[in-house]
């Protein structure tokens, strides 16, 4: 047990390190908040601190030894498991930054709704679906602005689920909050798509177009969509203004090849075959 002297210069050595981190003097600020761990070792205040100043000099590692230590003499302290958490998510260690978000959310359930954000997003990422939905749904149902991160989110994930219907209505609510973000447009078209409404996604892939029309992939999407539609004379038209945009890319002479022949225009669909084979 650190003697009473000890404990108040521990905590000068404290005040001492915040105000010099405050003037941007981050290496002396480290320096006192390691002499207030060495007076009292069991200053969790002064590792939090120690552990928030490694971060902003990129030293993880340490950190992370910082947190390791409050939570050998705290093990409830919820925001030590998820500042561990986060630097593990930066170090690419996602499984263990899962452990962690789900160790501080069983300590302290009650969490700003950017942390259970935080979590639905580890679940997505690590593929673990049917949990990362939930989060997503908590996110919503907790936060009044409902944010259409959330539902961009949550419809990607009900869409690798292929829960396609679900997908495409989060994405719809996206787009009423953020009606001008032309990848939504696109998000709802390729589910369209491989829902066989052609139609629909026809005007999705229009509607992205008029944001942004030099894009040869959605260029060249809509000629797909036409094609699988039926409709050859507007997907060759697709598949033209493509190529004006990207004359070189592989694979669209031979789907104008394609669609020539189909059309019957079998000697312009032999010179773009030869295109092809040339690229």
């Amino acid at each position: 047990m650190p003697s009473q002297i000890n404990l108040e210069a521990a905590e000068h050595n404290l005040k001492q390190g915040k105000e010099l981190k405050k003037n941007g003097q981050l290496d002396e600020a480290i320096e006192k908040y390691k002499t207030a761990v060495d007076l009292n070792p069991e200053y969790v205040d002064g590792l939090k601190q120690l552990a928030a100043a490694y971060q902003a000099k990129k030293e993880l590692n340490k950190a992370v030894k910082c947190y390791e230590k409050i939570l050998a003499l705290k093990p409830k302290n919820a925001a030590a498991y998820l500042g561990l958490a986060k630097i593990l998510q930066r170090q690419k260690k996602a499984i263990p930054a899962l452990a962690n978000y789900q160790k501080a959310l069983e300590v302290k359930p009650k969490q700003p709704v950017r942390v259970y954000l935080n979590y639905a997003n580890a679940l997505n990422r690590q593929g673990q679906l049917k949990a990362a939905i939930a989060a997503y749904e908590k996110v919503l149902k907790r936060n009044p602005k409902k944010p259409a991160g959330v539902y961009v989110s949550l419809g990607s994930a009900l869409q690798k689920q292929k829960k396609f219907e679900e997908a495409i209505a989060n994405f719809q609510k996206a787009l009423e909050l953020q009606p001008n973000n032309k990848n939504l447009y696109l998000k709802i078209a390729d589910i369209q798509v491989k829902k066989g409404e052609f139609d629909e996604a026809i005007a999705n892939y229009k509607k992205y177009l008029e944001f942004k029309p030099d894009s040869f992939p959605v260029q060249k999407s809509l000629g797909d969509a036409y094609m699988k539609k039926g409709s050859y004379d507007e997907a060759l038209e697709s598949y033209m203004k493509a190529s004006d945009l990207k004359p070189e890319a592989p694979g669209i002479n031979r789907l104008l090849g394609d669609t020539l022949l189909i059309k019957g225009q079998d000697v312009q669909a032999l010179n773009y075959y030869r295109k092809a084979l040339v690229a």
